[in-house]
C-alpha cells in the first residue's frame, strides 16, 4: 500500500532542464568554452555544479561558482520561461495530495525549489522538500540513503518518480520502488519498475497499484 509519493523536481515537476540548458549556452562562452548538444543529456539528474565539475574540468571552482551564479539570477528573474509545469500537474498533484503523503527530494537547493513550487502555486501541497543539502553526497551526486532510514519514510510505503538513470539508480539502490516520468524518450529504462508518458497516466498507475 503506497502511503508516500516521493517526487524529483526538475524534469518531474517542471521541465527546468531545457531552459538551464539555454542558459548555460548563453553564458559559456564568456569563459572561452561551448556547450554540447551532447550535454543536454549529461546535464539531467545532477545539479549545474556536479554537471560543470565533471564536464568542464578546466573550470576553476571560482569560475564554476560564478558561472551557477549568473545562471540562477537569470533563471529566477524569468520563471515564466524557464519553469515550465509538465501538463496535467498541478491538477494531478492536487487530487493526489488528498490520499497520499508528497515529498520533493531533489539535488536543487531547497530554497530554489520552494520558490518555484510557489511559483506554481503547489508548494502548499508537498509536506516535506528535501534539497541538496540531504539529498546530494560527498561525490555531488543523488543519493536516497538518509531518506531511506528516516523512520517517518517506510520504504515498502513508498513510491519514487525519476526522469533521469542517476535519480531512478539512486532510488533503487537505496531499496525504493521507481516510476520512471518519461515524456521524451520511447525505451523505458531497465532500473526502473513502471514507467509514465504524463500525469494522467501517473494517476492512474498509482491508483491501480494501490488496488493490489
Amino acid at each position: 500500500m503506497i502511503k508516500t509519493i516521493i517526487f524529483d523536481f526538475d524534469g518531474v515537476i517542471a521541465n527546468t532542464d531545457e531552459g538551464r540548458y539555454k542558459l548555460l549556452n548563453d553564458i559559456l562562452p564568456d569563459y572561452g568554452l561551448a556547450l554540447k548538444e551532447s550535454d543536454y543529456i549529461k546535464m539531467i539528474g545532477l545539479s549545474t555544479k556536479s554537471f560543470l565539475k565533471q564536464n568542464y574540468t578546466e573550470l576553476t571552482e571560482t569560475e564554476i561558482n560564478s558561472i551557477v551564479s549568473e545562471r540562477h539570477k537569470l533563471f529566477f528573474n524569468n520563471l515564466d520561461k524557464y519553469c515550465i509545469p509538465f501538463k496535467g500537474t498541478i491538477e494531478i498533484i492536487q487530487k493526489l495530495s488528498k490520499d497520499f503523503h508528497l515529498i520533493i527530494a531533489t539535488t536543487n537547493a531547497s530554497d530554489n525549489v520552494k520558490k518555484q513550487l510557489k511559483f506554481l502555486n503547489v508548494d502548499h501541497f508537498f509536506k516535506y522538500i528535501f534539497g541538496r543539502e540531504v539529498m546530494e553526497n560527498g561525490s555531488l551526486l543523488k543519493d536516497y540513503s538518509s531518506l531511506a532510514v528516516n523512520s517517518n519514510f517506510n520504504i515498502k510505503e513508498s513510491i519514487v518518480i525519476e526522469d533521469s538513470e542517476r535519480g531512478i539508480l539512486a532510488a533503487k539502490k537505496s531499496g525504493y520502488s521507481c516510476i520512471e516520468f518519461n515524456p521524451i524518450h520511447e525505451d523505458k529504462n531497465e532500473q526502473a519498475d513502471y514507467r509514465v508518458e504524463n500525469y494522467y497516466e501517473l494517476y492512474n498507475l498509482i491508483l491501480n497499484l494501490n488496488k493490489k
